[in-house]
């Protein structure tokens, strides 16, 4: 079924705002012209931030204290390409690494303890390490892109079982697929590329479809599911006539997380969020109408040069000009390029870069965090903008995914240095 906006339109005054009282963090932000307001409307939390982005106050990363830097000393992995880390329960790090087809354990002062996987099909290796999670009792849970398998491991004994995520009905195989709670798996997919099917002129916007939805333990679905707008991509033609299909730097990108309290997901474009909990029913909805703002040229001259490298031909100038035409372009520039819930129940919001066809690969420089409960708006933006990834946020520390110069990653934990802390309050 479609998603269902339960979003009632909520005007905002400053003055009105009542989560923290009317002293302290209240007062503040009304004072700032920015405010959070949440209301329950049947059982769903509806919030919305009004107010400039850069009106909410400001947080910074402090450290790190411990830090992973992959360069296989003292017997440890090299890291080649990280695409999550993760805490566990008891402080232990786990870190994927998608190109090496590893997940690397590390005690909580970074010392490296053992790995799992490896590159093969074999039940407990991978092809490709999509998503990963933790689950209940600090199982380990991976979904290989290629095997179509979520894979869970104990970070102790290692290998646990192997499931089946098939693909849905017109769907293209699964991007991502996450235990939600005992006995359940979300499944992540969009539409089927279908665009060889196009006709009329080029280039034009192929718009996709994305989902997610409840499957059993054993894989099969289970009837529950919600639709939204996917990442859309653009059919050109080649030199030859032919039409080809080549991916937006642009476009909006659906954001999916999947945690202990349920599924939160967008399509990206606009900062609106929606959360289910662990039956698929609606939790929250989170709006931030003044987010938006429109693409500068500096951005796309930026993008344009990235993709034309230093010897740009004829046929790839066509190309260039053809993803980047104005005509498909967004109307303004999406707003979301990444979002996850914390164990507190705040939200993290990262923002959207374009893609771009060498690392960094949508890294989000800049993150908002949203706390319903509380009222509260903030921003962080990390060291090494558009070089590093915020990986996790376990209370006042966050786990940071960094590129060097030489595109090496490494992981650090960083303290996160609040507004109040830095006040004094």
């Amino acid at each position: 079924m479609k998603a269902r906006s339960l979003w009632i339109a909520l005007s905002v005054a400053a003055a009105s705002l009542g989560v923290e009282g009317c002293h302290g963090a209240g007062a503040a932000a009304a004072a700032s012209g920015r405010a959070v307001e949440s209301r329950d409307s049947a059982g769903v939390t509806l919030t919305t931030v009004s107010g400039a982005p850069a009106a909410v106050p400001r947080w910074r990363l402090t450290g790190p204290s411990v830090t992973l830097d992959g360069s296989g000393k003292g017997g440890a992995p090299y890291f080649q390409m990280v695409n999550d880390a993760l805490w566990l329960d008891d402080g232990r790090i786990v870190v994927a690494d998608a190109q090496a087809s590893q997940l690397y354990l590390f005690d909580s002062t970074g010392v490296y303890l053992r790995s799992f996987g490896g590159q093969g099909n074999g039940p407990d290796e991978f092809r490709w390490v999509a998503t990963v999670s933790i689950t209940a009792g600090d199982t380990i849970a991976v979904y290989d892109g290629r095997q179509q398998s979520l894979k869970l491991f104990d970070p102790d004994a290692g290998f646990v079982r192997s499931v089946r995520i098939p693909a849905a009905g017109e769907m293209s195989p699964p991007i991502g697929a996450w235990p939600l709670g005992p006995g359940r798996i979300v499944r992540y997919a969009e539409s089927a590329e279908d665009w060889v099917r196009a006709k009329g002129s080029f280039p034009q916007r192929w718009p996709n479809t994305a989902t997610v939805d409840l499957l059993a333990a054993d894989g099969e679905p289970v009837g529950r599911a919600s639709t939204f707008d996917g990442e859309y991509a653009v059919v050109v033609t080649l030199s030859d006539g032919r039409p080809a299909e080549s991916r937006e730097p642009f476009s909006p990108r659906p954001v999916v997380s999947v945690g202990p309290r349920g599924v939160l997901f967008g399509t990206g474009a606009s900062f609106e969020l929606t959360e289910l909990d662990s039956t698929f029913t609606p939790r929250l909805e989170l709006r931030w109408p003044g987010f938006g703002r429109p693409i500068d040229a500096a951005e796309i001259a930026e993008v344009r040069a990235v993709f034309l490298g230093d010897a740009p031909t004829a046929g790839k100038r066509q190309y260039v000009d053809a993803i980047l035409s104005k005509d498909l372009l967004p109307k303004t520039r999406p707003a979301l390029g990444s979002a996850f819930v914390d164990g507190e129940g705040r939200i993290w919001a990262g923002s959207f870069e374009p893609w771009l066809p060498r690392p960094p690969v949508n890294r989000e420089a800049t993150w908002y965090v949203i706390d319903p409960a509380r009222g509260s708006v903030a921003r962080l933006d990390l060291p090494e903008a558009g070089r590093a990834h915020l990986s996790a946020v376990r209370g006042d520390r966050a786990l940071v995914v960094t590129l060097d110069s030489l595109d090496v990653p490494s992981v650090g934990v960083y303290g996160i240095e609040t507004t109040a802390a830095r006040s004094g309050g």
